[in-house]
Parts: C-alpha cells; structure tokens; sequence
C-alpha cells in the first residue's frame, strides 16, 4: 500500500494562486499520485528520473531521498520517498526552487533547508496498523 503523507509547506505551496487556480497542474498531480499508487518506485510518466543524487544536488546533499516528477514543463511536485511513503512537500516552479536557468545556488539552499524542517502529518492508527503487518510479512518472507 502506498501512503502520501503532506507538510505545512505542502499545503501553502498548493494554496498559491498559480497552484491552486491552474487545471493542468492540478490534473497532471493526480495523474502523479495514481502513477505512484501502481509504480510507486518508477519515475513519472515521461521522466528520466525523479530522485535528486547526493553526489551532484544541493537537494541530494541535504535532504536524502528528495525527489520531484514535473507536472508541467515549469511545475513539479517534490517529495521524499521512503519505500511506499511519499513525503510530499510542494508543488513549485523552477524559479520557486531555484533550479531554473540560471540555477540560483542561493535558493536551492533556503528551500532544501525549509525541505529538511517540515514535519509530516502521522499516519491513521488504521494505516499504521497495515504497515505493520506489511513489513513484517516481507521480514518474514526475506529472512
């Protein structure tokens, strides 16, 4: 079972008005949640990759794990996938994120910093319940 679980910084990154008001962005991030519901370890459609390396990114060194998938040509939804459990930060621009043209060193490390600091909303007891039992049959099934 995959699980998606938001931030504070999530929640006003979808409350802006480019975010909130824009049909293309908001069909293309369902698009993303069910991709990742089916091939929660492949890229999103039409991507190469979505994980930031920690040999190369400003976002790979500080926040291990972090990735985004573009919903448009300029939007992505960025997050940190730990097995099945999407962490999802935000939805935001390329110059939002400074990984525009030209890269804008400065604020890659603002927003990796604001990235490393967010804390998620817990899982139900439910969801925790069927984690559980999921991680253990597969300790039992790999040992």
């Amino acid at each position: 079972m995959v699980v998606f679980e938001k931030c504070k910084l999530f929640h006003s990154s979808i409350n802006e008005k480019s975010i909130k008001y824009n049909k293309k962005v908001n069909n293309a991030y369902i698009k993303f949640l069910d991709w990742k519901r089916e091939n929660p370890n492949k890229p999103f459609i039409n991507s190469k990759k979505d994980k930031h390396s920690p040999n190369t990114s400003i976002y790979g060194k500080s926040v291990p794990k972090v990735a985004h998938a573009h919903l448009t040509q300029d939007i992505s939804v960025w997050y940190i996938q730990n097995n099945n459990i999407f962490k999802l930060l935000g939805i935001f621009s390329h110059s939002a994120t400074g990984t525009g043209n030209p890269p804008n060193l400065k604020k890659q490390q603002q927003i990796a910093s604001r990235f490393k600091n967010q804390t998620f909303e817990s899982l139900s007891k439910q969801q925790q319940y069927i984690f559980k039992k999921m991680e253990e049959a597969f300790n039992n099934n790999h040992d």
